[in-house]
């Protein structure tokens, strides 16, 4: 069995090179089982190798210059390579773990093998272990991919372990026809004839509305595409990334969003854009205008989860560079409001193509020398659980999203709720931004300066810091609600295990200091797993 495959799923095949893989990826930090738990690691290594894929993950590319680009079954899956299982050395510090991660997200697939990976990784500090997985995007977006993720684990601590995501089923859209023959591929029925007309209509009528109002001295307004400033991360992407990830608390930030009369992805905004600032001029690179972020914006309705990537996006601008964290917060609403209704006012297959437009533009541009990127930085926010969540009795603590680095846009921020949580993965790349813990904090302080409306002292340079256990988190200082932020909080989940053994008393790292990334482990240059990626909701 053969399917077609879709023109913007097609780009990030066509996209990909070894210096620019086009896969999306989440790492999953769990408590490690317990003696009641009637499971090991190695247990759930087998179970999952043991566990069948379903469509998309058993199928290959097939691509042909005389013939439609199709997906085809897999002949031969070898599922030790799909599913992999890794210890790290002691201490098994975050630091470690994270840079397993950037080395394995540097990879492209194997296409010769479904485009899918995850890895099992044990001997993480404060006895816990990790699922660190990757899926190309051609075959899922962000949404989705967290959707089915979420579909192997469940809310009872007392259900066994789940499928993987690759091998459960999910509510999915029906998928339309696909065209047969090139004169249907190219022209296709009227309907089709006329959808197509509507489409570039709705897409010219906006250009040609901006264009206006532009030459009319009317500032500039809604989605902006090749408008950014040049920045040292808007350069060329090269082989190479760097993690980071942090956790911060989910109330504040959307109270702050709903005071702004915006949401919690307009102070995840606020927030990047005041870090990216203030770390653009530690280096004595300020910049004077307004960064512009390209924000994806899902189109799915609730429930469809077929596997394909189905948004649109934005060029938003941000805030005035030395506006404080409140001024900038509304500066973003605006910004989003306007390039919001342009988006609402297409049809939903018009927003689907002024994507794909977009993309394409972008990465034809790049083919050709030009320097001007699409936009600074991706910023993404993906609905995750909103309760806790567990893997055969093992709490989950925080799922850390590691996006795809898109042409001339060398930082990618994405977020996750997640019980409670904002968990926060910064994906950059390792020559122009080989630090993203210090983003990652400098974005600590700047909540911090919007919950208190203060302006906090500058943050120092980032600084690896040990592992501290959650349970001692929990005695911050209620004031101190940002400090919450640093590690992933195990919610209730303890009530379903054994009580844990008091740790003993030990130096407290600083209170805001996020996750850090360790010394890099063996892993052969092939071994890739893979993770859940980030699309952003139009909320």
């Amino acid at each position: 069995m053969s399917r077609p495959i879709p023109t913007i799923d097609m780009l990030f095949m066509l996209a990909e090179s070894r210096d620019t893989p086009q896969h999306v990826a989440g790492v999953l930090l769990f408590d490690n089982p317990t003696a009641k738990s009637g499971w090991t690691i190695q247990d759930l290594v087998q179970r999952y190798r043991d566990a069948k894929p379903i469509y998309p993950f058993n199928v290959i590319p097939k691509l042909s210059l005389s013939a439609r680009p199709r997906w085809v079954d897999a002949a031969d899956m070898d599922m030790t390579y799909h599913v992999q299982h890794h210890a790290l050395p002691a201490p098994g510090s975050d630091k470690q773990l994270d840079e397993l991660v950037e080395r394995w997200h540097s990879v492209v697939f194997d296409r010769g093998q479904p485009l899918f990976q995850l890895c099992i990784v044990e001997g993480v500090s404060n006895n816990r272990f990790a699922i660190y997985v990757k899926i190309h995007h051609s075959i899922i977006d962000g949404a989705s991919a967290i959707a089915r993720i979420l579909a192997g684990v469940s809310a009872d601590p007392t259900d066994p372990i789940g499928l993987p995501f690759y091998a459960v089923k999910v509510g999915t859209k029906p998928r339309e026809p696909a065209p047969k023959g090139l004169v249907s591929l190219l022209g296709g029925t009227t309907n089709d004839l006329l959808n197509r007309y509507k489409v570039a209509m709705d897409l010219s009528t906006s250009f040609w509305k901006k264009a206006l109002a532009r030459a009319g001295g009317a500032p500039a307004s809604g989605s902006l595409p090749f408008e950014a400033p040049m920045t040292l991360f808007n350069v060329p992407i090269l082989h190479g990334r760097s993690f980071a990830r942090v956790t911060m608390p989910l109330e504040p930030m959307r109270q702050a969003g709903k005071a702004a009369g915006g949401t919690l992805n307009d102070v995840a905004m606020a927030l990047v854009d005041s870090a990216v600032h203030t770390y653009l001029r530690e280096r004595k690179q300020p910049l004077d205008k307004r960064l512009l972020a390209l924000v994806p914006v899902s189109l799915r309705e609730p429930g469809d989860l077929e596997a394909t990537t189905r948004i649109s996006a934005v060029v938003v601008p941000m805030g005035d560079s030395e506006s404080a964290m409140a001024p900038r917060l509304k500066q973003i609403v605006e910004g989003m409001k306007d390039a919001k209704t342009e988006v609402k006012g297409m049809s939903k297959a018009a927003a689907g193509g002024y994507s794909v437009a977009l993309y394409a533009l972008a990465q034809g541009l790049g083919k050709l020398g030009v320097k001007r990127p699409l936009a600074n930085m991706v910023i993404s926010n993906v609905p995750g659980a909103n309760k806790q969540m567990y893997l055969g009795g093992s709490p989950m603590l925080a799922v850390y999203p590691v996006n795809v680095l898109s042409v001339g846009m060398g930082l990618s921020v994405t977020l996750v709720s997640n019980a409670g949580q904002v968990n926060v993965g910064v994906t950059s790349q390792n020559k122009t931004i080989p630090d993203p813990q210090h983003l990652a904090s400098l974005m600590v302080q700047a909540l911090e300066e919007l919950t208190s409306g203060k302006s906090p002292a500058p943050a120092p340079a980032a600084q690896p810091v040990e592992d501290v256990p959650v349970k001692r988190v929990r005695k911050a200082p209620a004031k101190k609600e940002v400090a919450v932020v640093a590690k992933p909080r195990r919610a209730a989940a303890k009530a379903a295990s054994a009580p844990a053994k008091k740790a003993p008393a030990r130096k407290r790292a600083k209170p805001v200091a996020p996750v850090a990334a360790g010394a890099p482990a063996d892993v052969p240059a092939d071994t890739t797993p893979t993770v859940v990626p980030a699309e952003t909701p139009a909320t």
